[in-house]
């Protein structure tokens, strides 16, 4: 889980060889819709995607919900491990994926404890 974001560059990158920024960069991206519920993706070109989903040409999801607004984004080793970060967040409640926009890393160490484990 993402904890800070020491632990969380940790979490998704151990044992990755890190190449070349210009060879390796990606990213995960959360979108908020026109109907305020989020659309959480992966991409190696940030900006092409961002234009994409305003178009109505990024996924079926988000051209039913138009205007879309990137409100986060994270700057990740490989497409790889972008990838498995995304489907990690998508699985996340919505209060979840709040904190981490935010940057609250208290609130999202708090939230991704069970909750019969948190401290109330």
């Amino acid at each position: 889980m993402l904890n800070s974001p020491a632990v969380f560059w940790q979490d998704v990158s151990k044992g990755a060889i890190i190449m070349d920024k210009e060879i390796s960069q990606a990213w995960i991206y959360i979108l908020r819709c026109k109907d305020n519920s989020y659309y959480v993706g992966s991409t190696t070109d940030l900006m092409r995607r961002l234009h994409e989903h305003q178009n109505g040409a990024g996924s079926e999801c988000t051209k039913r919900r138009l205007p879309v607004e990137l409100i986060f984004s994270h700057e990740m080793p490989d497409k790889n491990q972008a990838y498995l970060v995304e489907q990690q967040i998508k699985k996340w409640s919505r209060a979840k994926k709040e904190a981490l926009i935010a940057g609250d890393w208290d609130l999202l160490k708090y939230l991704a404890k069970k909750p019969k484990f948190r401290d109330d």
